[in-house]
């Protein structure tokens, strides 16, 4: 089952995006499919599928990286991403 609270959907340009909170993909939304559009490789730091079941007291202290909002434009990715309470941001370039 997926909750609200564990995903993202946005759009861009007509198109609609979907992340969820436990997998390191962005999709592109179609009437068919989920595309991959933007892979976060996080390799050792990669969210577990089952994270989301997990107890809270399992939660605490985790090591992982969680992208936790993401802004697009047809120019710029902008990224929040937080690892061990701590919050970062993140700008890609699209036009380079």
């Amino acid at each position: 089952m997926l909750y609200v609270t564990n995903a993202q959907f946005y759009h861009v340009n007509n198109d609609t995006y979907f992340k969820e909170r436990s997998i390191d993909t962005i999709f592109k939304v179609s009437a068919e499919s989920l595309i991959p559009h933007i892979i976060f490789e996080t390799g050792n730091f990669s969210v577990p599928y089952e994270y989301k079941w997990w107890l809270p007291e399992k939660r605490k202290n985790v090591n992982f990286i969680f992208i936790n909002k993401i802004l697009e434009n047809s120019n710029w990715t902008y990224v929040l991403i937080e690892k061990e309470s701590i919050d970062y941001f993140a700008l890609y370039n699209k036009s380079k």
